[in-house]
């Protein structure tokens, strides 16, 4: 490939200094130069693209054509590229080519859209079905539903309670998928407000109400195009949404707000809720129609306190994430600490445990989780509970542990535990304990 020799130092200063993302290639679409703000822009290096295909470099397949030709260009359109050696999406607007200008071959601008919000982060599914700890029997069932959901094209509810996973778990469909190539695109159904959330799943056209930007906006529909869209909280969508998503579902074209052409998309829609839709359609507050819609395959992701045999596991997988964080060197927890995650409850489920032990492991003196460590709310509602059980070794050791952590307070122990002095001092007298042995040591 012969490289283009430059007609005027004018050009290349021109190049240099616009806000425009320039690519000049040869006659069969090899690149021979790109400026500054097309490297930014796409988020690409010099060494990756110089000397490449254009179409090498950037793939338009998930947009409604199959791909631009370097003979015509795009309209002032939002196009979602993905960078093929990075995987990144970006969008770029209004794509103009040139062609046989003096010495140049072609010449392709494009400039950043007003679409593009941060889409590495938001638009790609992170996890696989290796990320997810699955020691019990009930984890290792919802693989094998989700695996099977996964090579179909049929929609998805994900029921669980809140924490337990569920976004973790469409991540991984979509990336067991045959769109794991395409966009993840989530939307949380019940942070958007009313009136809004239409507009963020369709989109609008330019000057469609007040605030709107000119050159319109492209919905989380038509961004998910050839990938997969993630509605959680679907129980909590206000009805008069449910219509107009059920619409879609049974069409697969996008009307914007304002615009006159629907348009067709492919997507795969997965949704999850914390809410028992069945008794939600029993209250009238969602539709039957959509649950049958959208319910083809089910998954019940278990709450914590049902797959118990997990927590050991998901104990040491996070605090190992949380030292590589914060560059700690935390090796586990004590027998005292990891009875009592087992008998907790845990409604918070899995959040809640991560939680906690991004406390534990920053608040641990040395390597070792212990008793004292464990934040004193969580405490109060483990070991109150813990205590009402009876199991003498324990008990001792939770009463003994609590009093040097509050340096031998009796009132400080008993609003602790949850339980009245009266009945501390059965059990220190039970046990032989002396509140005042542990006075005058550092907590």
């Amino acid at each position: 490939m012969n490289n283009l020799t430059y007609n005027t130092n004018h050009f290349r200063s021109l190049m240099r200094t616009c806000n425009t993302g320039v690519i000049i290639t040869n006659s069969t679409g090899y690149i021979i130069d790109m400026n500054q703000k097309a490297f930014e822009l796409l988020e690409l290096r010099e060494e990756d693209c110089i000397g490449s295909h254009f179409f090498d470099i950037l793939d338009f397949s998930l947009n409604p054509r199959d791909s631009i030709s370097l003979s015509e260009g795009m309209d002032a359109y939002p196009l979602l590229v993905r960078t093929k050696k990075y995987k990144k999406f970006k969008y770029i607007f209004s794509i103009d080519v040139v062609h046989n200008l003096k010495s140049f071959d072609t010449i392709i601008t494009f400039y950043p859209s007003p679409n593009d919000i941060t889409l590495q982060s938001n638009f790609m599914a992170s996890y696989t079905f290796d990320s997810i700890i699955k020691s019990s029997f009930h984890m290792k069932q919802v693989e094998r539903i989700c695996k099977v959901a996964a090579r179909t094209s049929s929609n998805v509810l994900i029921y669980g309670e809140s924490g337990t996973g569920k976004e973790l778990i469409a991540h991984a469909i979509h990336n067991e998928s045959n769109r794991r190539n395409g966009p993840f695109v989530a939307l949380n159904c019940g942070a958007i407000p009313e009136g809004l959330i239409e507009s963020e799943l369709f989109g609008y056209e330019g000057g469609t109400f007040t605030g709107a930007r000119s050159t319109g906006q492209m919905g989380k529909i038509e961004m998910a195009s050839g990938g997969t869209l993630f509605l959680d909280e679907i129980g909590n969508m206000p009805l008069n949404m449910q219509v107009i998503l059920l619409r879609f579902l049974e069409t697969r074209e996008v009307l914007r707000l304002g615009g006159k052409n629907p348009k067709k998309v492919d997507i795969r829609v997965i949704a999850a809720t914390n809410v028992d839709l069945k008794k939600a359609i029993k209250e009238n507050t969602f539709r039957d129609d959509l649950f049958y819609r959208l319910n083809v395959f089910t998954i019940n992701v278990p709450p914590l306190r049902e797959r118990k045999e997990d927590i050991k596991v998901l104990v040491n997988h996070f605090i190992s994430k949380i030292n590589e964080r914060e560059n700690l060197n935390v090796t586990g927890v004590d027998k005292t600490v990891l009875e009592l995650f087992m008998e907790y409850n845990w409604p918070g489920n899995i959040r809640e445990l991560e939680n906690i032990l991004e406390w534990c492991v920053n608040m641990a003196e040395d390597n070792i989780i212990r008793l004292k460590d464990l934040p004193n709310d969580f405490l109060q509602s483990i070991l109150s509970n813990r205590m009402e059980k009876s199991d003498p070794v324990l008990e001792k050791r939770i009463l003994n542990t609590t009093l040097s952590n509050v340096n031998g307070n009796v009132n400080k122990a008993s609003a602790l535990l949850g339980v009245s002095r009266r009945t501390l001092y059965r059990k220190f007298e039970k046990y032989d304990i002396d509140p005042s042995n542990f006075r005058n040591q550092s907590s």
